[in-house]
């Protein structure tokens, strides 16, 4: 369903001569985990299973579709950004998790943009992390999060909730450059607003 409805939307938008489409791909298109990180628009494309085969395709169909007819593109890749419980939320932007908004706002963003030609943006989570941090994130991902976010490992095991291994993260500085975009919600911001409630709570 995923090819065959970008097929149809794309032949349609060259047929009502649409001069800009926003495609909603994902960060499943160059798979998942990403065999390197921070992982860039420009990393090799080796998605694990059919859903990101499908978003992969449908980025070469958009590039298809900009060079055999001029179509402007510009292939938004998110994170997974369904609606969770709060701190599964903020668990989650640690690493490949985000919320609604913020893949609202970079489509907003990206409206707003006068471009021509083909674009791939990865749209994820502002993480930290280096290349140097990517084994100590599989092994033992609270002491890196604790070096970028201190006291946040011991916030998460006062809720009784462990840091899973972290092994996505992504460099979205091109969707700054590109349409001047950055997330909104962050991991910092969502931590100092629960230590904040935390700490009234106590008081």
């Amino acid at each position: 369903n995923n090819v065959k409805a970008c097929h149809h939307v794309f032949s349609a938008c060259v047929k009502a001569g649409v001069k800009r489409v926003i495609y909603t791909s994902s960060i499943a298109a160059i798979g998942m985990p990403p065999a390197f990180v921070p992982a860039k628009e420009d990393d090799p494309s080796m998605p694990r299973d059919l859903y990101g085969m499908t978003k992969r395709f449908g980025e070469n169909l958009a590039w298809m579709f900009h060079t055999n007819s001029g179509m402007n593109v510009a292939c938004l890749r998110p994170p997974t950004f369904i609606p969770i419980d709060d701190l599964k939320l903020g668990l989650g932007l640690l690493g490949s998790w985000t919320h609604p908004d913020n893949v609202i706002d970079a489509h907003i963003s990206a409206l707003k943009t006068e471009f021509t030609g083909y674009h791939v943006v990865t749209i994820a989570n502002l993480t930290p992390y280096s290349a140097e941090d990517a084994e100590e994130l599989r092994i033992n991902p609270a002491s890196v999060v604790e070096k970028y976010y201190p006291g946040a490992p011991a916030f998460f095991e006062a809720h009784g909730i462990n840091i899973d291994p972290i092994t996505c993260y992504y460099d979205i500085s091109y969707a700054k450059e590109f349409m001047n975009w950055s997330p909104k919600l962050i991991f910092q911001e969502w931590f100092n607003e629960h230590k904040k409630l935390q700490k009234e709570v106590y008081i």
